[in-house]
């Protein structure tokens, strides 16, 4: 739903891209949690790592967005808006 589309545009924004053109890309995000954002979010996992995913003993991104991964997408959000 638009927890999805909220995610693919802050995947986008991060350029960890969910899709280079089409459904999926920066402006055309969708409601659809498919192939594309879960490698998106596998990728960025991967990115923060040590914050996301060796808290949980993980060493590659698994493409759930958990609550690990959110609770570090807060701390960056936070941190963004703080910066403005």
């Amino acid at each position: 739903g638009e927890d999805v589309e909220c995610l693919q545009r802050y995947l986008n924004w991060s350029r960890v891209n969910v899709a280079a053109s089409g459904p999926g890309s920066s402006g055309q995000e969708t409601i659809y949690y498919g192939p594309l954002t879960t490698g998106a979010v596998v990728q960025w996992q991967n990115q923060n790592s040590t914050a996301v995913l060796a808290p949980l003993g993980l060493s590659s991104g698994t493409g759930f967005w958990g609550s690990s991964s959110f609770s570090h997408y807060v701390n960056i959000v936070r941190l963004a808006l703080a910066l403005r």
